[in-house]
């Protein structure tokens, strides 16, 4: 399944459900989240401007996103897995070509609009862009 397609099941699943169910969903998915290295809990890695703790980094191997997310947040771990979903082995091209709109159907109860436009879309545009990546690459190395 390619990623647009990814993004648009997402978007119809959070779509269907209600803020408890979408709450729900999150938080399943960001307790079930790897516990992070703590050498990527870095400042250079930290995202400003978001109302909860976010890191990202990101590395291009064999033209491929390797990226890493956490945040003290559950809800906001959950949607970082669906990123890693949704973009799994694509390249940058095909990153930026998918910009999270599946966000959109996810209620502001749930998810604050600030943790959305900051911590979350700075996540994808560090996917997509690999900004803040010059000595990542052998950081990010066992992921």
């Amino acid at each position: 399944m390619s990623a647009a397609e990814k993004c648009r099941l997402y978007a119809r699943l959070f779509a269907e459900l209600d803020p408890a169910g979408q709450c729900d969903c999150l938080l399943e998915l960001g307790l079930a989240a790897p516990q992070p290295p703590a050498r990527l809990l870095t400042e250079e890695n930290r995202i400003a401007g978001c109302r909860t703790d976010v890191w990202a980094a990101a590395a291009c191997r064999n033209g491929r996103v390797e990226a890493w997310l956490h945040s003290d947040s559950a809800l906001v771990r959950g949607a970082m897995q669906i990123f890693r979903e949704i973009y799994a082995g694509c390249t940058p091209g095909e990153i930026r070509a998918v910009p999270p709109a599946w966000l959109d159907a996810v209620s502001d109860q749930v998810l604050y609009p600030e943790i959305k436009q900051n911590g979350l879309w700075k996540c994808y545009l560090r996917m997509a862009f690999l900004e803040h990546t010059e000595n990542t690459k052998e950081r990010i190395k066992p992921l």
